[in-house]
């Protein structure tokens, strides 16, 4: 009998991580929704700590973002109600992403602390990470309120030169934890093996540095190119957890970066 309630509930839980809408384990989600709504509480205290100076700098606006975070908590603790009871979806992450577009567009065209903006941007990266483990595109759905860059506005080039110093650094921070993966193996770096995305990734570094250099919407596409292969390469499987959240973050940035310039780019379907 006790033998037969084993099997039963191995069978059980076999059938649930089957059914599982993410990639990882349940403790790697939770740590991840736990970390953004610690840091939106925080986010939320800078708010109302600076909302006064805000409106003091004529900021007649400045009492809108209560109610966008407000909306985006309301998202994220469905989202991790559902995710509580084993019911979560990549729809509920999709709803929480779109509320998100909404503070980041407010973010980008306001001037905030930036304690705010640090804070902020630390929730970006854990829902970058999120949206990787339920395989939710970053794109927002057509009908989410449109932040700065969907809406037209450009980067300033002080923070086109934060962004490409941002995604300078963790595509080191990748490359370090592919060569530490790929290491594993017999003949790491070899071009010929599945695992190997070698040159894919130096012409990444080399496209990067040019556009660096030279920062046009041409020098984008030349970046994003061999940024496909490696896209492919993550999304097969292959890599550990550490290689996939690198490159979720550095897929990020690109998606800002292409956003900026106008240049329309699907992962799923380059060529279109």
């Amino acid at each position: 009998m006790l033998r037969l309630l084993m099997l039963m509930t191995a069978a059980s839980n076999f059938a649930r991580a089957q059914e599982r809408p993410y990639t990882v384990t349940d403790g790697e989600v939770n740590a991840v929704l736990e970390r953004i709504e610690s840091q939106t509480t925080a986010f939320r205290a800078e708010v109302r700590r600076t909302m006064g100076r805000m409106i003091s700098d004529g900021n007649k606006d400045a009492g809108a973002i209560t109610p966008m975070v407000a909306s985006f908590e309301k998202a994220t603790n469905k989202l991790k109600s559902n995710f509580a009871s084993h019911h979560s979806t990549a729809s509920d992450v999709r709803t929480v992403l779109d509320k998100a577009v909404v503070v980041t567009g407010f973010v980008r065209n306001n001037r905030m602390s930036m304690k705010a903006n640090d804070i902020w941007d630390s929730v970006r990266d854990d829902l970058n990470i999120l949206a990787g483990y339920y395989g939710v595109s970053l794109k927002p759905n057509s009908n989410a309120e449109p932040d700065g860059d969907q809406a037209g506005n450009t980067l300033s080039g002080e923070q086109m030169q934060t962004l490409l110093d941002k995604l300078k650094q963790r595509t080191d921070a990748f490359r370090q934890s592919y060569q530490r993966w790929s290491d594993q193996f017999d003949r790491p770096m070899n071009p010929d093996a599945p695992y190997d995305i070698s040159r894919p990734l130096t012409a990444f570094e080399t496209a990067l540095d040019n556009l660096i250099k030279d920062q046009t919407a041409g020098k984008v596409e030349d970046l994003l190119r061999p940024a496909t292969g490696i896209n492919e390469f993550a999304a097969s499987g292959q890599p550990d957890k550490d290689v996939i959240d690198k490159w979720v973050l550095v897929r990020a940035d690109l998606d800002v970066l292409a956003q900026h310039y106008g240049v329309k780019w699907n992962w799923d379907d380059p060529a279109n």
